[in-house]
C-alpha cells in the first residue's frame, strides 16, 4: 500500500481550506505518476485533529479528477486512515451528495471508491 502522511505533507493539524486539499491532490498525482505499481493508495490523517467540510469536499473532488487523469490505470480506490472522528458523519453526507459511499473496512479506515465523482 502506498501511504501518504497528510500531516508530514501539509504540516497542519487542522485542514480547513480548499487550497490545502488541492495541494494534497497535486502531491498524490506526483506520487502516482512516478509509481508504476497499482497498489492501493492511502492518505494517513493520524496527526490531523480536524478537517472542515469544504476541505473534504474539495479533496474528494480533486482526488477523483486526478486519478481519472493520471497514468494510475485502474487505481480508483483511496483509503483514508485515521480520519478525524469528529467529522465522520459530515464526510459521509458530503460523499453521498457526490454519489460516493464510504465503507469503514476497519476501525479508523475508510475505503472510498472514486469512480462516480461528480464535480459541481
Amino acid at each position: 500500500m502506498m501511504i501518504i502522511d497528510v500531516y508530514e505533507l501539509i504540516g497542519q493539524r487542522a485542514l480547513v481550506s480548499r487550497g490545502v486539499a488541492r495541494r494534497i491532490g497535486s502531491a498524490v498525482l506526483e506520487r502516482l505518476e512516478n509509481d508504476s505499481v497499482t497498489e492501493p493508495l492511502a492518505l494517513d490523517f493520524t496527526r490531523v485533529e480536524a478537517a472542515s467540510p469544504s476541505f473534504f469536499d474539495e479533496l474528494v473532488a480533486t482526488m477523483g479528477e486526478l486519478l481519472g487523469e493520471s497514468k494510475a490505470g485502474s487505481r480508483n480506490t483511496v483509503i483514508f486512515l485515521h480520519p478525524p472522528e469528529s467529522v465522520h458523519y459530515t464526510f459521509q453526507a458530503i460523499g453521498r451528495g457526490r454519489g460516493i459511499f464510504f465503507a469503514e473496512t476497519a476501525p479508523g479506515c475508510w475505503e472510498i471508491e472514486l469512480t462516480t465523482i461528480v464535480r459541481n
